[in-house]
């Protein structure tokens, strides 16, 4: 987290930060494809919780 405020605050200030433009590309890259994996896992719970509600009411 450090580095990313680093970052941030290095974009903050004038001058070409290409190299930090890019760290900060991989940060948000890396952040969806985590978001994506627990939306992921979200929706099986939901659907697990689902199918023993509907065991539950079956028997």
């Amino acid at each position: 987290m450090t580095e990313l405020l680093q970052i941030v605050d290095t974009l903050a200030t004038a001058g070409d930060h290409r190299a930090e433009r890019d760290e900060l590309d991989a940060f948000i890259a890396e952040a969806e494809r985590k978001r994506d994996k627990l939306a992921l896992n979200l929706a099986r719970a939901e659907e697990f919780i689902a199918e023993l509600g509907m065991r539950r009411a079956a028997g």
